[in-house]
């Protein structure tokens, strides 16, 4: 058996449609969803959760509600490595990175 957790949108056809995420045999009883918008308020049931055999040994397990949750938003990575150069007219030049000029 190797058995991995699959989630889908409510109403989802199991035997159909793909699932939105599916763990893998690696890390078995977890899957990571990405594909929903940061931000996003998830009501409880909006999606589904259930086990399932990759090798068909045994049926899937029965279905389960996922309790809500809202997306992390997205952050920018924060700046590092700042540079300031002289620049033309008394200015200066900012960048960001290794610069070796």
């Amino acid at each position: 058996m190797a058995i991995v957790l699959r989630i889908f949108k409510k109403g989802a056809d199991l035997e159909k449609d793909l699932p939105l995420a599916e763990g893998t045999e690696a890390i078995p009883y977890s899957a990571f969803v990405k594909d929903i918008a940061p931000g996003t308020n998830v009501q409880t049931g909006d999606y589904i959760a259930l086990n399932h055999d990759t090798t068909g040994a045994v049926s899937d397990s029965p279905v389960v509600d996922i309790p809500g949750f809202t997306m992390p938003k997205t952050v920018a990575e924060t700046p590092n490595n700042i540079n300031v150069k002289p620049g033309e007219n008394g200015g200066v030049s900012i960048s960001e990175g290794n610069t070796n000029e």
